[in-house]
């Protein structure tokens, strides 16, 4: 990892020799020669008109008036003219930013980011080769404060101290180094997702945040903990806590999408207005917090593949990055392990309110092989954790009973004592289970079976079946 600061004494050096009344177009052109700031003009998208209309205000600076300052392009027209007091103050006050400059020079020292190479390699495979990046210090002309171009980060010293402290400059380094990797990893994004379903899209997205604030913050949430138990959590990202307190309706609400996308109940407009509203909104919380510094895309993605990481490692999490239908079968398997304490709970009779089957049934066969590890984690059966979870599982005497969770009534009884075969009872009641079609029944057994034993990236494409006959 490269650091790169030298403009930022040329630009202190220009700002003390500027005398009131002077102007020195040479000097202040010589300074924006230098390759941080003729990357910064990249960065920004400046024109050569732009550029001269920058070193123009930059000669004047002293004695400048404020409605006489220049747009800085045609997309920030205001950036000049937002940031002119703090450059009144860098003339007046060179020492605050030589100071500060002196800071994060002691910061970024060679050790310290060898270390931040060492964490940011943690965050990835070993197969993954880590490429050399650069962090490029100025004093910034433009509106942002940290922004990853052209394979580096560029930050803006005027920030420091606004947008993050000294502490936790490391973190954001990391935070954008991370982001910096996985482009390298995606290279163009509608190419990366072209194979995709929308469910897998839609749990793909959560990976950015959810991955940077989880290896480069020290992120602690509810299922995710802190990689680093000894160091503070949350490094950086203040608004974890206040997002932390609502992991219960984010768990509810990305359950329910993944059940209408399988279910074909929800559009990819209704969709990108859920994360427009919901998982990026700054907004969401303003009796907690007016505005968000990090939004529920952080949290919950932390939480979703964070979680995964703690449990089953670096190779898995990864395994699940591409492949993100993996994601939710370690993602369920987690939850279970949490709910259970530890353990997955056995479901038993007197765990629900249940109806016995009815007289009217029907019968047939599945032919099936469970392994002994899969008619184990059958046995176990499933007792219901929110009000959408429509099933009630239960293992006695060879049998697996499925009911209804709402209603309680028994929907399919399994015998599991042939080998090789699922033998099932299905309720026919109309007034308790208005289904009448053997094969949809066949693929509902299945996808629940599934459910049990942890096959939840083969329920898709069954449900896909289901909902088409």
């Amino acid at each position: 990892m490269e650091y790169q600061d030298s403009s930022v004494p040329i630009m202190l050096n220009y700002l003390s020799s500027l005398a009131p009344g002077s102007s020195n177009l040479e000097a202040c052109k010589s300074v924006f020669s230098h390759e941080s700031y003729q990357f910064e003009m990249r960065r920004y998208g400046l024109s050569p008109t732009d550029a001269e209309h920058l070193i123009w205000y930059f000669a004047n600076l002293q004695e400048i008036r404020t409605e006489d300052i220049p747009d800085l392009c045609q997309e920030r027209k205001n950036a000049l003219r937002d940031k002119h007091t703090l450059w009144l103050d860098c003339l007046k006050n060179p020492q605050t930013y030589q100071r500060r400059y002196e800071q994060v020079r002691g910061i970024l020292c060679q050790s310290h980011l060898e270390e931040l190479e060492h964490r940011l390699a943690s965050a990835f495979p070993q197969a993954i080769d880590i490429d050399d990046a650069k962090v490029i210090l100025t004093l910034s002309f433009g509106p942002s404060f940290g922004y990853v171009f052209e394979k580096s980060l560029h930050l803006d010293l005027f920030g420091i101290g606004k947008y993050c402290s000294l502490d936790e400059l490391p973190c954001i380094i990391l935070h954008e180094m991370h982001h910096l990797q996985i482009q390298k990893i995606i290279g163009n994004y509608q190419s990366f997702i072209k194979g995709f379903s929308m469910l897998e899209e839609y749990i793909f997205r959560f990976t950015g945040e959810g991955l940077a604030v989880k290896f480069c913050n020290n992120a602690e949430g509810i299922l995710s903990k802190r990689i680093y138990p000894d160091s503070a959590a949350n490094i950086g990202i203040p608004s974890m806590p206040v997002l932390n307190k609502h992991f219960s309706e984010h768990l509810s609400l990305f359950e329910q999408t993944v059940n209408r996308i399988i279910s074909h109940d929800i559009t990819g407009k209704e969709l990108e207005e859920q994360f427009k509203n919901v998982w990026w909104n700054p907004y969401l919380y303003q009796d907690e917090e007016p505005f968000l510094a990090q939004t529920p895309i952080y949290s919950f993605g932390n939480e979703l593949f964070g979680s995964i990481y703690d449990r089953f490692g670096i190779d898995i999490l990864f395994q699940c990055f591409y492949h993100p239908m993996e994601a939710l079968r370690y993602f369920c398997d987690v939850l279970e392990h949490q709910r259970g304490g530890g353990k997955k709970v056995i479901a038993q009779k007197i765990d629900w309110k249940t109806v016995e089957i009815p007289s009217q049934t029907e019968h047939f066969i599945i032919e099936r092989e469970l392994s002994a590890a899969e008619l184990d984690a059958v046995k176990k059966g499933h007792k219901p954790q929110e009000m959408e979870d429509k099933w009630f599982m239960y293992y006695e005497d060879g049998r697996l009973y499925i009911h209804q969770s709402w209603t309680g009534f028994c929907i399919y009884i399994i015998d599991l004592s042939q080998e090789g075969k699922l033998d099932v009872i299905v309720n026919r009641s109309p007034k308790q289970y208005k289904e009448t079609s053997k094969e949809r029944d066949c693929i509902m057994v299945s996808i629940l079976i599934n459910r049990l034993i942890g096959k939840h990236s083969e329920n898709a494409e069954l449900m896909k079946k289901y909902l088409s006959l």
